[in-house]
């Protein structure tokens, strides 16, 4: 067995998160940037810096 994987972003040594959002037709992914010398607080005005949606086949 063989498996393919295609690198859309190049792995970032960076902290941060992501969120998924599941509907019926698509996944939304949007990727988040923090560093702790921001604060804690930073974390409710952050912006996605990358943002994917996969749709569902057919």
């Amino acid at each position: 067995m063989t498996i393919e994987a295609e690198e859309a972003l190049p792995a970032l040594e960076e902290n941060g998160f992501i969120l998924a959002d599941f509907t019926e037709d698509k996944i939304t992914i949007r990727f988040f940037r923090w560093l702790p010398k921001m604060g804690e607080d930073a974390i409710d005005r952050l912006e996605p810096f990358r943002t994917t949606e996969l749709t569902r086949p057919g």
